[in-house]
């Protein structure tokens, strides 16, 4: 019938979009960009289409928002169009970190156009960015070597502490740097964002693997000390990395996810 087949069609398409859109969060600047402003609004309904109707694919179509809305010119056409925007923050009521996103409108090129003028390639101090990147492989390889789970006995409890601790010292100095002083603009936001998630991305650590560490860590009750400082990691992670942003969405923390504050 041809109600059966479109259905069949529609789904296809979904799944294939999806695992396009999953494909591209290693290099989103080349896969996401260039497409036609109609084009890109047309995916984000259907996409949001298919969230709503398909409760079983809510969580996929959620993922593939959140990654789609972490470019800027996608970001951009979801807060131009008023119809896309309001029918985006209905259906990523339960991620008001995406919801943010969309009430923070682009500053644009021009009227006409989504795509604004390129910034300029944002730059941290090397020693800075060496001190982070050294703190961050230092945590994963801890993590890593224990299999990302905070451990059984007191020789692992000590270990996957002090993993821990090189993170939290990582995302502290991240943060600081990435501070955007008050009264700075939205532009100043999307600075700060593209600094801080360009350490993280060149990194290329197994950020769902550190929050299954994280998970592990303040389940363990154990280290109930930590929980501040996990809270801490984790939204300092959320806001810099996309990455981290699906694995949240994919695995939902049991700390009240905030605002990042050291």
């Amino acid at each position: 019938a041809p109600v059966a087949r479109r259905a069949e069609a529609e789904a296809s398409a979904f799944q294939d979009f999806r695992d396009a859109v999953k494909a591209s969060r290693r290099e989103p600047e080349e896969l996401l960009g260039g497409f036609a402003e109609e084009d890109m609004r047309e995916a984000l309904l259907f996409v949001r289409r298919r969230g709503s109707e398909k409760k079983v694919q809510s969580r996929q179509a959620k993922e593939c928002v959140t990654i789609l809305l972490s470019h800027s010119a996608w970001l951009a056409v979801s807060t131009r169009d008023t119809e896309i925007k309001d029918s985006l923050r209905e259906f990523m009521s339960d991620h008001p970190d995406v919801q943010a996103k969309l009430d923070r409108a682009p500053e644009l090129a021009g009227v006409g156009s989504v795509r604004a003028a390129p910034r300029p390639r944002p730059k941290m101090e090397g020693t800075r960015e060496q001190e982070i990147r050294s703190l961050l492989f230092r945590a994963r390889d801890i993590m890593r070597g224990l299999g990302w789970e905070f451990g059984s006995s007191r020789g692992d409890f000590d270990q996957a502490t002090e993993g821990c601790r090189f993170l939290y010292e990582a995302m502290n100095k991240l943060s600081k740097v990435c501070k955007v002083p008050p009264g700075g603009s939205s532009s100043d936001d999307d600075a700060a964002v593209d600094l801080g998630g360009l350490v993280l991305q060149q990194c290329n650590i197994e950020w769902a693997q550190v929050l299954r560490f994280l998970h592990s860590m303040h389940g363990s009750g154990s280290r109930k000390t930590w929980h501040a400082r996990i809270a801490f990691i984790s939204a300092t992670l959320e806001q810099y990395s996309s990455e981290y942003q699906v694995a949240v969405v994919e695995s939902p923390p049991p700390w009240p996810r905030a605002a990042a504050s050291a």
